[in-house]
C-alpha cells in the first residue's frame, strides 16, 4: 500500500469524508480544511417535511450520538418517502458504527429516487472504498463526474485518486489528483497527495513546488493547529530537510511549535483586558 493512502483520510477528503458530503446540489463541506466542522443536509424536494429530521439526523450523527440520528432519519422517511435524504442519512450512519449491509441496502435506497445525484455517487464510492472494493467504488466515482451539473467534480476525482492508492495503482492515482487540479488549481487534498507522491518517490523539489501552492494558494498562509495543516507542515518540514536546507525546515518548525502550543494553551476564559 503506498504510504500516502494511510494518511489520505485526514488530508484528502477520503471515503468517510467523502460520505460526510450531504448536499443534493454540490458538495459545500468545508473547503479550505480537511475535517468538515458543520454537514449539509440533502433535500429530495423543496420545503419537504423530512428536511428538519434530516437536519437533526445529521446533528446527532456529528456530535456522536447514532442512535438519535438513526431514529431522526426513519422520521424523515415517514415524513416523505420520495425525498432521497433519509435513506442517504441511514446509510451514512450505518456505515459510522459499522453495519455495512444496512449501510449499502439504504445506499441503494437513495439512489433509486436520486440515481444522477454526484455527491450521494460519491458517498457510495466511498463507502466502496472503505470495504476494499475498488473496482466499484471507481465505478461510482466515474457515475458522479458523468453528470454535468456537478459543481464539484474535483471532490469526486480526488476520492477516486485516493481510493486508485488503495487498491496500490499510484499512477492511476496521479491522473486523478491531476485531472482534480486541471477542475481546480487550488484545491488543497489533491496538491498535497502529489506533493506526498512526489515526496515518496525521492522528487523533493516537485514535492515542494505542490506544497507552496497548497499552503499558500489553499491555505492562503493562514496556518493553524488542525491535523490537515499540521500534517502539511510536517511534510513540508521533511522536504526542506531532504532538499538540504536547514533554514527552511527550521522555519516550519517553529511554525509548528508556535501553532501546536497556542492550540494547548489553557484559556481563562475571562474577556481580554482592552489596552490603555
Amino acid at each position: 500500500m503506498h504510504p500516502a493512502f494511510t494518511r489520505a483520510t485526514g488530508i484528502a477528503r477520503c471515503c468517510v469524508l467523502g460520505a460526510l458530503c450531504l448536499t443534493g446540489a454540490a458538495c459545500s463541506l468545508q473547503q479550505t480544511r480537511g475535517t468538515p466542522k458543520s454537514i449539509d443536509v440533502p433535500s429530495g424536494a423543496e420545503n419537504s417535511p423530512a428536511d428538519l429530521y434530516i437536519a437533526l439526523a445529521a446533528e446527532y450523527s456529528r456530535l456522536g450520538q447514532p442512535e438519535a440520528a438513526l431514529k431522526n432519519a426513519e422520521k424523515a422517511i415517514t415524513a416523505d418517502k420520495r425525498n432521497f435524504g433519509g435513506f442517504y442519512m441511514l446509510a451514512l450512519v450505518y456505515q459510522k458504527i459499522g453495519e455495512t449491509a444496512l449501510a449499502e441496502e439504504n445506499f441503494k435506497r437513495a439512489l433509486e429516487l436520486a440515481p444522477r445525484n454526484p455527491d450521494l455517487r460519491d458517498a457510495y464510492g466511498s463507502f466502496y472504498c472503505t470495504q476494499r472494493r475498488y473496482p466499484e467504488a471507481q465505478a461510482q466515482y466515474a457515475k458522479a463526474l458523468e453528470n454535468p451539473l456537478y459543481k464539484a467534480p474535483w471532490f469526486s476525482l480526488t476520492n477516486a485518486g485516493n481510493c486508485a492508492l488503495g487498491a496500490g495503482s499510484s499512477a492511476a492515482a496521479e491522473t486523478f489528483y491531476q485531472r482534480a487540479l486541471t477542475a481546480n488549481p487550488k484545491y488543497g487534498p489533491a496538491l498535497y497527495m502529489l506533493a506526498d507522491i512526489e515526496f515518496n518517490r525521492n522528487n523533493p523539489k516537485a514535492a515542494k513546488a505542490y506544497l507552496r501552492r497548497y499552503l499558500d494558494d489553499y491555505l492562503g498562509g493562514v496556518f493553524t493547529a488542525d491535523a490537515d495543516t499540521v500534517q502539511a507542515l510536517q511534510l513540508a518540514i521533511r522536504t526542506e530537510r531532504k532538499l538540504g536546507n536547514a533554514k527552511g525546515a527550521e522555519t516550519y518548525e517553529q511554525v509548528l511549535r508556535d501553532k501546536l502550543q497556542s492550540a494547548s494553551a489553557p484559556s481563562s476564559g475571562l474577556p481580554t483586558s482592552p489596552s490603555r
